[in-house]
């Protein structure tokens, strides 16, 4: 549930991206130093500008300079971002650590702390104890066997949204899931009452300028100075705490079974629901997108077939509301490979740790390697996608039949890593700290699929042209691209992906 300019000869999307690394890596740099130890040895240090480092490069290619470096230095190696060092661990042997060591060893509060604080508003003395408790109230709401009881009312709102907004004629893919999905997740968690009393779309409205200066709201640039995403933060803030005063927050919402058993400050509570907030919407809009997106493509017409056999058996059913939510709850379905496969193949470029003291990481034939204390440790789940060690000679094909990650060949990686494994790989983090929305996010995007798919049977790309630079997932260049600059969550495509149906199909 998770977080970088100098402007330099680039077009515009490029300098913001840039900007906000090096600004991230000087709040990174306030709050540890670099400390030398001669004689052990290290990661190799990636060349780079004087003072800036490599901060130009990521903030302007973004995960393809995190591919480069892999390919020319190795599994293993470091960044300079305004002095502060950030090393890569890309070894499918470094996740195991990186996941579960313990936190006087490497750390995920003091990496997190400053960005909850800037982006949210919840400071650290508030946060950092209630953490744990948050995940726990989340993971004991959303585990498999709850799924149902949430689904069942999402599943109502989605009708209703496609009743009132059905695909017709040329849409924006991208737009339309996020249009036809917000007002549903938000009326599942936060309850209907909750948006019966406030303008549902210019809270979206505020939601997407939040959302769109997440990155930038993380690095130490003053927010007086970033007033778009300030104002947005602000109108939702106050959106929840007018809730709260009201208690319009539907009894027996994940929502407010987290406020009863976090009890955090009255005066933190609207930012915790923002954080929530966030954390149930950024990825689901990028991920059923990217999942009918794939499917749509002729290339995969067998699995598209195979995941409309399932939808219609679920039509012919005595009961096809409740069969549709067992099927988007069943991990072992058509449908849900393809999400799964999805996910592999856009998933986030970085999850980040803090060596909390000095760590020497040992790697099958080579000698240690210390990880210094105070250094940013991050590693890549879309770049680990990619590699043939852990997905086999077609890792960045699509392939929602294979099988699940491996570790050196042979060995199952979720078996040593909680949270890890799996078709998804990487994407959900691992250890204490993974993702506790897991199986709703999976099955709230095979319903929203579903739905999409069975209202409107004859959806297909609007052209199927060569526009793009084949790559991961789409070797033809048929989908628009995902934005390589954006680090964090889910990929989102830099273009519009058009679409059109017949109206005689839906």
């Amino acid at each position: 549930m998770f977080l970088l300019t100098v402007w330099l000869e680039v077009e515009q999307g490029g300098c913001i991206a840039a900007l906000a690394c090096l600004l991230l890596g000087l709040a990174v740099a306030w709050t540890s130093r670099l400390r030398g130890s001669p004689g052990l040895p290290q990661p190799p240090i990636i060349p780079g500008l004087p003072l800036l480092g490599s901060v130009l490069a990521l903030g302007r290619r973004g995960s393809k300079f995190i591919a480069a470096c892999h390919a020319q230095y190795g599994d293993v190696f470091t960044l300079r971002v305004l002095g502060q060092k950030m090393t890569w661990l890309l070894a499918p042997e470094a996740y195991a650590p990186f996941f579960t060591a313990p936190e006087e060893q490497i750390s995920f509060g003091p990496a997190v702390q400053q960005f909850t604080d800037r982006v949210f508003g919840l400071p650290p003395q508030h946060f950092v104890g209630k953490h744990g408790l948050m995940l726990r109230t989340l993971r004991w709401q959303l585990v498999p066997g709850t799924l149902p009881n949430i689904l069942h009312p999402l599943h109502s709102f989605l009708r209703r949204e496609l009743e009132v907004n059905p695909l017709r004629g040329r849409v924006d893919l991208c737009k339309y899931i996020q249009d036809i999905t917000f007002r549903s997740s938000v009326s599942t968690f936060f309850g209907s009452s909750f948006l019966e009393e406030v303008d549902v779309a210019s809270l979206l409205q505020s939601f997407q300028t939040f959302e769109s200066g997440f990155e930038m709201a993380a690095s130490p640039v003053p927010l007086c100075l970033q007033w778009p995403f300030l104002r947005a933060r602000s109108r939702l803030v106050e959106t929840f705490r007018q809730a709260l005063l009201r208690d319009s927050i539907g009894k027996g919402t994940v929502v407010k079974r987290l406020i009863d058993d976090v009890q955090l400050p009255d005066s933190c509570t609207p930012n915790m629901m923002l954080c929530f907030m966030w954390a149930s919407q950024a990825n689901a809009t990028p991920t059923a997108f990217w999942t009918l997106a794939f499917l749509l493509l002729p290339e995969n017409a067998a699995y598209r077939g195979r995941v409309e056999a399932e939808l219609q058996a679920t039509r012919s059913s005595t009961d096809p509301a409740a069969s549709l939510v067992d099927l988007a709850c069943s991990r072992s379905s058509a449908l849900n490979k393809c999400i799964a496969e999805t996910i592999r193949l856009r998933a986030p470029s970085i999850d980040v740790r803090i060596a909390a003291s000095d760590v020497m990481l040992r790697l099958p034939g080579r000698e240690g390697l210390l990880l210094e204390k105070g250094s940013v440790l991050a590693t890549s789940p879309f770049e680990s996608h990619s590699d043939e060690r852990l997905f086999g000679p077609d890792a960045r094909h699509y392939n929602p039949d294979r099988e699940g990650m491996l570790l050196c060949g042979k060995t199952a990686l979720h078996s040593s890593i909680l949270g890890v494994g799996g078709v998804a790989g990487l994407a959900f983090g691992g250890g204490k700290y993974r993702c506790p929305g897991r199986y709703f996010a999976e099955a709230e995007v095979a319903l929203v699929v579903g739905m999409i798919l069975l209202s409107c049977p004859t959806l297909a790309l609007d052209d199927l042209q060569q526009q793009w630079e084949g790559g991961v997932g789409d070797p033809h260049g048929c989908l628009p691209a995902p934005d390589f600059q954006k680090l964090l969550g889910i990929k989102v495509p830099v273009a519009p992906c058009w679409v059109s149906a017949k109206e005689k199909g839906c």
